[in-house]
C-alpha cells in the first residue's frame, strides 16, 4: 500500500467529497489539490479528519464510516483488515461546475499555485499578523522573501517561522472596514489585537485605541519575538488624568439654550 498516497472516496458533489490515504495523515485546515480529470486542478481544503481502524469500530452516526464506505475503501486497494487508513472531508473554495470526480489523486499544493489565495499585499504594505494553520509544506516552496519575516509564540514558546505568513491587508478596510475578533477568556483576543497595533504603527498609521484593560502598553520590548522598539510610537492618555469631557459646563450651555 506504500504506492498510495491521497485519493477521492465515495459519492461527492460540488461542494465537498471525503479523501483517503493510508500512508499519510491529515490535518485540519490544511490545503490540497484535486486532480480531477474532467475540471483540472481544484484547491480545497480540510474541515474534519478521521482515523479508521478495524478494532477501535464505530457507528455510522459517528463519522464517515458505514458499511458502503468501508465497501469503497476495499475497492479502491485500501487492505482495511490490516491498515490504518486516515479520512478527511474536504470543501472546495470554488464551487465547482461538476461534481468531484471520484478515484481523482490529490496532492498537496506548491506555493505557486496557491499564492493567489494566500497572498493578495506585500509585506510592506500590508500587516503581518501571523501565519495560516497547517501550511508547513506549502512553505517549503514559499517565496524566499516571505521567509524568516516572524516568530510565533505558542504554548508559552517562541517558534521560528515554519508557516506560510498571514498578511492582512488593511487598505481593503476602505470597503470592508469592520473587525470582529470573538473568543473565550486567554484565547489570545488581546495578544492578537497587540500583532495588529505594531503592524499599524510599523505603517505609521494614526489610531486611536479605547482600551479599559490598560493591555496595550507597548513601552516593554517583547523579549526573544520582538524587533522594533515602539515606545516612541504611542501615547497613552488616561481618562480624568491628561483626556476627559466637562460635562458640568456642557450642562450650562444645553440649560442656556433650553431657556432662550
Amino acid at each position: 500500500m506504500a504506492n498510495i498516497d491521497i485519493k477521492v472516496l465515495g459519492m461527492t458533489n460540488q461542494h465537498e467529497a471525503y479523501v483517503i490515504s493510508s500512508n499519510r495523515s491529515f490535518k485540519i485546515s490544511e490545503f490540497l489539490i484535486i486532480e480531477d480529470k474532467k475540471q483540472g486542478d481544484i484547491f480545497a481544503q480540510l474541515v474534519q479528519v478521521n482515523t479508521y481502524n478495524k478494532y477501535l469500530p464505530m457507528k455510522p452516526e459517528e463519522g464517515a464510516i458505514d458499511d458502503e464506505t468501508l465497501k469503497n475503501m476495499a475497492s479502491m486497494g485500501f487492505n482495511i483488515e490490516d491498515d490504518t487508513v486516515y479520512l478527511g472531508k474536504i470543501r472546495l473554495l470554488k464551487e465547482g461546475n461538476f461534481a468531484i470526480e471520484t478515484g481523482s489523486l490529490c496532492r498537496t499544493p506548491s506555493f505557486e499555485e496557491v499564492k493567489e489565495y494566500f497572498i493578495t499585499v506585500g509585506k510592506d504594505k500590508g500587516l503581518i499578523m501571523g501565519t495560516i494553520r497547517n501550511t508547513q509544506e506549502i512553505y517549503e516552496t514559499t517565496d524566499i522573501e516571505l521567509k524568516d519575516i516572524l516568530k510565533t509564540f505558542e504554548k508559552d514558546n517562541i517558534l521560528d517561522q515554519f508557516e506560510v505568513p498571514y498578511i492582512y491587508n488593511i487598505r481593503s478596510m476602505t470597503q470592508y472596514p469592520h473587525v470582529g475578533i470573538f473568543g473565550g477568556s486567554g484565547s489570545g483576543k488581546s495578544f492578537g489585537i497587540r500583532v495588529m497595533l505594531e503592524e499599524i504603527m510599523k505603517q505609521e498609521i494614526p489610531t486611536v485605541v479605547l482600551d479599559p484593560h490598560y493591555e496595550m502598553d507597548f513601552s516593554d520590548v517583547f523579549p526573544g519575538m520582538q524587533k522594533v522598539d515602539y515606545s516612541n510610537k504611542f501615547e497613552i492618555f488616561r481618562v480624568g488624568e491628561n483626556a476627559g469631557t466637562s460635562w458640568r459646563s456642557e450642562e450650562r450651555r444645553v440649560g442656556k439654550e433650553c431657556r432662550s
